[in-house]
């Protein structure tokens, strides 16, 4: 996976800046909670959309540090050290001038009530999510996707009648992860794919606008017969088990993915010898080191993940959007890139000290993030491997480029382990699309590609 804020997830455009600010706020919540559908009365909807319109407004005013009581006490302890008022001045520099408040979402669980307050910027809509305590005191918030009025609906190849899905608590030691394995019908023991997200605080469906593929790569898959198993991630489910000072990519995404495969592993409905884990993104770049540490992994699969730094991808990302996105420079765009070289510079010479303020870091991540990183190579890591290895790429995805697809195939073209596949028409989501990819089609309604289906169906049956 969102000093400066920039805007963040899973995980990229001025999405990409707009995911790290979505992940930056939401490590930085200190809320737990589990949403419900429970309605709320009226009376109490609009009592805190004024509340929620009126922080929005404050933030805008650069006013939101001089009236601490309207938050909670943990919360005043957690923005001692974070400047509240920046997090306005990134959103309007990376989507462009505010416009309006479009609608309130509302959400509800035992002890708060969030509601998220849909924001329509110059570029696009975000929505801040904002949790309240039983005293109506901000317990915590967050900037995260705009919720779609409607979803994609499942794929034609998810055929229902050919599997069931179950919901699954997994116990990950300090906390429990809500998640859901869907299971093919038939006698098992059956393979299992393990999913495992790209960066930002993603939900068990990997949720982009009104797009699902988590959903779909674990219904269509069923379908061919395999087990799936998805889960919601720790920053979007519990946030304040992070720290964000000193979290790196392995805590954001490696560790849970981890022992999730070793609950599977004790699990009677699964084949102890065919446990696969399958990483979109960041978690793809974290795959390998999964690997590695896991005795019981039959293989893995790799969607779209970086070979390289990710430093680097950040600065090509940028590059490639500001020419769509900020063409006159009236967002500053080229100041960031160059800030962002910088930066990247730094990290490719040394390890940061640990006590660097965020605010001089690339994303405002920790030290700790960028560290990982710099020290990680997870071509050499993939490399040492004794299993087989199935890397896919769209190659019109401009987040993870085919340049580092084709670094995966330098660094383990010699390994008769590894299949590389790729998708002349497909993003970074692995959905068909024409022409140069936009950020703006993640918002059209669309399904994983069958063919990525049916290919990794296959791999695994072979295996």
């Amino acid at each position: 996976m969102n000093g400066t804020v920039y805007i963040f997830k899973r995980f990229y455009t001025v999405r990409t800046m707009a995911k790290v600010l979505m992940r930056f706020l939401c490590l930085c919540s200190i809320s737990i909670y589990a949403l419900s559908a429970n309605a709320q009365p009226l009376i109490n909807q609009q009592h805190y959309e004024v509340l929620a319109a009126t922080f929005v407004e404050s933030l805008r005013q650069g006013t939101a540090d001089q009236d601490r009581t309207i938050y909670s006490n943990a919360l005043n302890e957690a923005l001692a050290a974070f400047d509240i008022n920046r997090v306005w001045l990134q959103l309007e520099q990376n989507l462009g001038e505010f416009q309006s408040i479009t609608r309130f979402v509302h959400q509800q669980t035992q002890n708060h009530h969030i509601v998220l307050v849909v924001a329509k910027f110059h570029q696009r809509q975000i929505a801040l999510r904002i949790v309240f305590d039983q005293e109506s005191k901000i317990a915590g918030f967050q900037v995260v996707e705009a919720p779609p009025l409607a979803y994609s609906p499942p794929p034609s190849y998810a055929i229902s009648e050919l599997f069931l899905e179950e919901e699954y608590l997994f116990d990950m030691g300090d906390i429990v992860l809500p998640g859901t394995i869907t299971w093919p019908k038939g006698n098992a023991p059956f393979a299992v794919v393990i999913l495992v997200h790209g960066s930002g605080p993603q939900d068990r469906d990997q949720t982009i606008g009104p797009n699902k593929p988590f959903r779909d790569l674990a219904q269509g898959l069923a379908s061919q017969g395999l087990a799936v198993v998805r889960y919601e991630k720790r920053t979007r489910s519990h946030p304040s088990s992070i720290n964000i000072n000193t979290i790196t990519p392995w805590e954001e995404t490696g560790s849970d993915a981890l022992k999730i495969a070793a609950i599977m592993g004790r699990h009677h409905r699964i084949d102890t010898q065919r446990i696969f884990v399958l990483g979109h993104s960041l978690g793809g770049m974290i795959a390998p080191l999964i690997a590695q540490k896991s005795p019981n992994l039959a293989g893995i699969i790799i969607l779209g993940g970086n070979s390289g730094k990710l430093y680097d991808l950040v600065v090509q990302q940028l590059e490639y959007l500001a020419p769509i996105q900020d063409p006159d420079n009236r967002h500053g765009m080229k100041q960031l890139i160059e800030l962002s070289r910088q930066q990247a510079d730094r990290l490719r010479e040394e390890n940061l000290p640990l006590d660097t303020p965020r605010y001089e870091t690339m994303l405002n991540l920790p030290p700790s993030y960028w560290n990982f990183i710099s020290n990680y190579n997870q071509v050499e890591v993939a490399s040492r491997l004794e299993m087989p290895i199935l890397i896919m790429q769209g190659e019109r995805d401009y987040q993870v480029p085919t340049s580092e697809f084709a670094k995966w195939k330098t660094g383990l073209q010699h390994l008769s382990t590894v299949t590389f596949i790729s998708y002349p028409e497909l993003n970074h989501l692995f959905m068909a699309g024409e022409g140069p990819s936009k950020p703006d089609e993640y918002n059209i309604p669309c399904n994983v590609d069958v063919r990525v289906i049916n290919d990794i169906a296959r791999w695994v049956h072979s295996r």
